[in-house]
């Protein structure tokens, strides 16, 4: 009875937060398994379960896709920076060949 007990507060729990960890998923799973094996009828537990994993499924995806964007964003950031820092570089040296040249102009 005890597992029961756990099945139901896994349940309840999934109704107090938005997704649940892959490793506590995996417990309620397992004990749901348990369970059944042992002859008790706890299906009606299944429904639930499969909806929260499926939450968790794509939660996940979510984040993993927003992570994506953001990395994208932050090379294209940092490429652009890149770039622009190329750009100061070949300026400097122009303003410095520049400055070179006047001063050898008036030391004619």
């Amino acid at each position: 009875m005890d597992l029961m007990s756990d099945i139901s507060y896994i349940i309840r729990k999934l109704g107090h937060q938005r997704t649940l960890s892959d490793a506590e998923l995996r417990r309620a799973s397992d004990k749901l398994a348990y369970l059944t094996e042992a002859g008790l009828n706890v299906e009606w537990l299944r429904p639930n379960l499969e909806v929260k994993k499926r939450e968790a499924y794509l939660e996940r995806k979510k984040r993993d896709a927003y992570e994506a964007r953001m990395a994208y964003f932050e090379r294209k950031k940092r490429d652009a920076c890149e770039a622009r820092i190329v750009e100061l570089k070949q300026e400097v040296k122009k303003l410095e060949l520049a400055k070179s040249g006047l001063k050898a102009e008036l030391k004619i």
